[in-house]
């Protein structure tokens, strides 16, 4: 019963297979997977840098003893329509028919990426 358990543990990783995905990029070569998460993550960041900036102004008032303000911001960022796609032509080892990928922020679509 054990020699059986062992040899189905050891035989179902040669049958089982996955879909491949995202992960297949982070198999790929360090310096195109780096390429392509740094273009897919910039519109985020960009956009995270502006946002940290914006809604900060200093009043005057005086507050009373142990006394503070609170206020509650919205703040809306646009992302441009040129910022919403990252070229990849410059990628070494990985391969596609594809000339450029949304972002983080894009349009959803798939590629192929080999």
């Amino acid at each position: 019963m054990k020699k059986s358990f062992l040899f189905l543990i050891f035989l179902i990783p040669f049958f089982s297979f996955s879909q491949s995905g995202l992960e297949s990029i982070l198999f790929a070569v360090e310096s195109d997977s780096k390429k392509i998460f740094n273009g897919y993550l910039t519109p985020l960041m960009k956009g995270a840098i502006y946002s940290s900036n914006a809604g900060w102004f200093n009043g005057a008032k005086v507050h009373k003893k142990l006394g503070f303000d609170l206020s509650l911001k919205l703040n809306i960022s646009f992302v441009p329509r040129n910022e919403q796609t990252f070229l990849i032509d410059d990628l070494d080892y990985i391969t596609t028919t594809a000339t450029n990928l949304p972002t983080i922020i894009g349009d959803s679509r798939e590629e192929s990426l080999i």
